[in-house]
Formats: structure tokens, sequence, C-alpha cells
């Protein structure tokens, strides 16, 4: 589990067995460590006893840890030579860092008669916080194509991306034929796996972007498996994804883990309203949203 031991345990042994037959990747707060302290809290109450606890993917689904719901308003303004004059940009939010930071933040930890303390929210001054650090579109661009940049969190790495679509106008199908990005991440110290990360952070954002949602009613969360929460499938990734590393040798280090995500999103949302003549304004650009929309 991340930050310091949160439990009073030995542990003579652990055997770890993973399946990885049509499982998808996680990134820091896998269910390991959920299942891991649900299982020492079963383990302490019954000693000498072997446990095992197994997840199921409803489970998982319906009790993970979720962003909070989230508002942007955004207007902009535009010269007569088509360059940016005016930009506002508005967030209601509670905060997103929720990556657990000891025993609090699980919710086994609150089973016990003497839970673990909650850490509370600690809000993130800029330029690392605040409601800006996503990409800031340039409406610019030919039929079906949208372009966009952002520099990561306001202090990391630089990333433009430019997408290519194609809308099924009958269907409202949403297909990204090409992306191409370009980082700056300074003094490129791994350059094949900087290419790799701003390539598969482009692909996840098209996901996040076309088909994720987390839906829920007055009492669960009901999107728990692959049917009622979609995922970019392999026949829906775009025929080409080029990665361009500007390597500056001799600058600082620029951070560069989640770079591609912002305006990846915003250069498919610009390219579906160049190809459509429609601006979207809620995510995800959902098939359903697109035909609505979009006269045949």
């Amino acid at each position: 589990m991340s930050g310091a031991p949160s439990l009073p345990l030995i542990l003579p042994s652990i055997t770890k067995h993973n399946r990885k037959d049509r499982t998808a990747t996680p990134i820091s707060r896998t269910p390991a460590t959920k299942t891991a302290a649900d299982a020492a809290l079963i383990a302490r109450a019954l000693p000498g006893r072997p446990v095992r606890v197994q997840w199921m993917r409803e489970q998982e689904h319906g009790w993970e840890p979720y962003g909070p719901a989230m508002v942007a308003k955004v207007s902009a303004a535009v010269d007569a030579s088509g360059r940016i004059a005016d930009w506002d940009y508005a967030v209601w939010s509670n905060t997103h860092s929720m990556r657990p930071c000891g025993a609090g933040s699980l919710i086994a930890a609150q089973s016990p008669s003497q839970p673990f303390a909650q850490p509370g929210p600690k809000p993130i001054p800029q330029p690392e916080g605040g409601g800006d650090r996503n990409a800031i579109p340039l409406y610019k661009g030919g039929r079906g194509r949208g372009f966009a940049f952002a520099r990561y969190k306001n202090l990391a790495a630089y990333c433009a991306v430019a997408m290519e679509v194609e809308v099924a106008r009958d269907t409202g199908r949403t297909r990204v034929l090409r992306a191409v990005a370009a980082v700056d991440a300074g003094q490129a110290v791994n350059p094949d796996g900087l290419i790799n990360q701003i390539g598969g952070g482009t692909i996840q954002s098209i996901s996040w972007t076309l088909y994720e949602r987390v839906t829920f009613d007055d009492t669960r969360i009901t999107s728990i498996d692959w049917s009622t929460y979609p995922i970019l499938r392999f026949n829906a990734v775009p025929d080409s994804v080029a990665v361009h590393v500007l390597d500056r040798p001799g600058q600082p280090f620029l951070g560069s883990g989640e770079a591609a995500q912002g305006p990846a999103a915003a250069a498919l949302a610009n390219a579906l309203a160049s190809a459509t003549g429609h601006r979207f304004r809620d995510l995800p650009l959902t098939r359903e949203r697109v035909k609505a929309a979009v006269p045949v």
C-alpha cells in the first residue's frame, strides 16, 4: 500500500498470483491495495486461518474510488485575425488529488472499532493546481481535423496534438483516423519511453472522450461492467499514431506523465466540430449525442 505501513501486521509469507488474460492495466490505486487491506483486517480478526479476498468486476466498478463531479464554464473571444483575445475558464469542483496517503484513504480502514483518520484535502496552489491545467484549444483546421496545445500542469512538458476524424452521420459513430503529437519535455532522457507515454496517453484520452462515463442512481454506481462502462476497443484505435520528440539537450527535465491527455481530448472535440459544423459541449462524445445533433 502507498505511504507508511497502515496496519501493525507481521506477514511471514506472501504469495501473489496475477492473471493477465483479458485484464486492464491500472496505475496508482489498483484493486490490490483494497483487497489487501480487506484481507489484513479479516486475518487479524481470525488468527491462524487462511483468508482469501476476491473482488469481481462489478464490485470493482461499483466500489472503487471515483473523482468528484465538476462543472466548467468557458468563454472566449477572438479578434479579426482569429487570434484569441479573451479567455475565461471557471471550474467548480472538489479536489481531484485522491491517491491514498496512508490507511485513512481506504474504505476498509473505516471498518475497525477504532477507524483510521481520514486525511483532509490539501488545496494545491498555482501553478500545479487550479482549473487551467488542461488544453487551450485553437479553433483552426480543415474538414474533420482539429488541433490543441497545452503545457502539462503549467510547469511540465509541452504537448501539441492534431487529429483527423471521420463521422458516420447515419449512426453518429466518430472514428479517429490519425493522431499526431509533438512533445517538448526538455532534455529527453529516454526518447522511446517518452514516445510510448505520449502515444499511450493519446489513445487513453480518445477512450475517455468518446466512450467513458460513470453512471449512478440515488443509491449506487450503475456502470459496473464493460457493457455499461464501454472503453475504446482495438478495432477503434487510430490507424496511425505518431509522436515527435523535440529533444533539447542541456535543458531541464520536464515531467510528461499525462501531458497528452488534455490536448488530445481538445483536438478530438475540435476535429469533430470541424467535421460536423456543430460544437459539442458535453462528454463523452457518444454516437447517440452526435447522431442527435448532426443531420444525416
